[in-house]
């Protein structure tokens, strides 16, 4: 009775999809956390009553704008990672150039944009998105 196992296929040669899969889940699970991370909530000393929720919610709503940000690029993410799932149960082995696309995929979740806290140290890329009139010279008010 031989005991060396039968030669894979080549279809048993190539990794499990498996293991882009976590790593995927890995990259969409800490850019959403980052995202959650940069809102605010406003210090006890902010609010004159703290006891009242209607001025924590009007501090809270100081904030609206970093808050629908949040949500916007929360659904983009989830989108892009259900898609990503849809994808890649039909998928039963991968090959190197399947990795490199994962990657450019993951690349432009790292890119999401979400809340910033001080729109001066915000980057002005893709076509000047980040400079805000009256903050790219550090003028203006400091909200």
């Amino acid at each position: 009775m031989p005991t060396d196992p039968a030669p894979p296929s080549s279809r048993d040669n190539q990794p499990g999809v498996e293991r882009l899969i976590v790593l995927s889940d890995g990259v969409v699970a800490i850019s959403l956390t980052l995202l959650v991370l940069q809102l605010q909530v406003p210090a006890a000393a902010q609010v004159p009553d703290s006891t009242s929720a209607s001025e924590l919610a009007a501090q809270l709503g100081k904030g609206a704008d970093e808050l629908i940000s949040y949500v916007i690029s929360f659904y983009v993410i989830a989108q892009f990672w259900l898609v990503h799932h849809r994808v890649f149960r039909r998928v039963a082995g991968q090959r190197e150039s399947l990795a490199w696309w994962n990657f450019a995929f993951l690349f432009t979740i790292t890119l999401m944009p979400g809340p910033r806290h001080d729109r001066k140290e915000q980057p002005a890329i893709l076509g000047g998105a980040g400079v805000h009139p009256g903050k790219a010279d550090g003028q203006g008010d400091d909200d």
